[in-house]
């Protein structure tokens, strides 16, 4: 890249425009004659028809001859910049939750005036003073600089934490579900057990009785009787449930049948036993698996107090960040009726160009 100022008047000062010579379709904004308010004329096809290769950037309020333009291919202008609008944007920066770095406006409003009392096609005494009150702007502006950072970094952390309640909120949701499964289950496995002991209980009958010799005490009762219809009850509700189940089941059909076919006490009474060990071994089981399954419940149990503490404590941290929020305004209000009111004496119009 090269860059020539040049002199189109010899009673104009060294501070005007420059000639940077680069292909016209390039990315102007690179270079740093480009600013904020900078546009465009395209003087290729129309000033001239053959190609320069470069491209004049102009000061403020400078004159800008045919001669320039047919020895350009684009003239680079820059428009005066407007002040910001104090009680429709400033404000929100003071007041809202917008992030704009005004001072950037108003410098910038400050460095195009010096441009213009530099380049001389402007008046000094105007440009200075046009100065001084973009930089008294700044000044203002700048006062409350630390309680919009302050302000600021309490949104942040609201921002922050309440990601992290809502990430909480799902990792608790997700606990409660598996808490509600491992309840469920627990459930059903105190079903299981208690039937299994009540099914238990007519093999200690046939057991006993062959203990105390009495054929008599075979017959199991009524009460056997309703037992082993409950038993069929069962076995049809939960058919092909489990194969512990479906054993049980089919001991209580071996005992009708050796009713039905006449078998002696002390047989019955042994092959009751066989069957009564497998009714305690499967309980046992059960038991052992309801005994793992307290177990998670328990740790479930203690991971969703924990997830709730976590969250109202965030909850708190969340209403002290709003509640900070709240002073930093209160305290921003007279700093910000500073710069509004300077706005208001020094007649500042908000002129925003196109």
């Amino acid at each position: 890249m090269k860059i020539s100022p040049i002199n189109i008047n010899s009673t104009k000062p060294s501070f005007a425009g420059k000639y940077v010579y680069t292909d016209p379709n390039s990315d102007l904004t690179r270079f740093p004659e480009w600013h904020s308010t900078s546009y465009t004329e395209t003087t290729l096809g129309s000033y001239h028809a053959d190609k320069k290769n470069r491209v004049y950037f102009a000061d403020p309020l400078e004159p800008i001859t045919d001669k320039i333009k047919e020895s350009a291919d684009k003239i680079v202008y820059e428009a005066e910049p407007s002040y910001p609008d104090v009680n429709k944007e400033v404000s929100r920066n003071y007041f809202g939750t917008e992030r704009k770095n005004y001072k950037e406006d108003f410098e910038n409003i400050r460095m195009y005036n010096y441009r213009k009392e530099m380049g001389g096609f402007a008046d000094v005494n105007e440009a200075k003073y046009q100065q001084w009150q973009a930089a008294e702007c700044v000044r203002l502006y700048d006062k409350g600089g630390h309680l919009r950072y302050v302000k600021e970094r309490a949104e942040d952390a609201i921002k922050t934490q309440t990601a992290y309640n809502e990430a909480n909120a799902e990792d608790l949701r997700a606990i409660e579900d598996e808490l509600k499964q491992q309840k469920n289950i627990k459930s059903q496995l105190e079903e299981h057990i208690e039937n299994l002991n009540k099914m238990t209980k007519p093999y200690a009958a046939v057991i006993k009785a062959a203990n105390a010799g009495t054929e008599k005490e075979l017959a199991l009762g009524d009460s056997a009787k309703l037992g082993l219809i409950g038993i069929e009850h069962k076995h049809k509700k939960n058919k092909g449930e489990s194969a512990t189940w479906n054993s049980v089941v089919n001991v209580y059909e071996g005992i009708k049948n050796a009713q039905e076919k006449d078998y002696t006490l002390s047989s019955a009474a042994e092959k009751n036993k066989e069957e009564q060990n497998a009714l305690k071994a499967a309980t046992e089981k059960y038991t052992a698996l309801k005994s793992k399954c307290e177990d998670a419940i328990a740790v479930l149990n203690k991971r969703v107090e924990g997830l709730k503490a976590r969250m109202n404590n965030t909850n708190k941290e969340i209403e002290n960040s709003k509640a900070l929020i709240e002073d930093c305004k209160a305290k921003l209000i007279p700093i910000f009726d500073e710069l509004k009111n300077f706005y208001a004496k020094q007649g500042i119009k908000v002129i925003k160009n196109i």
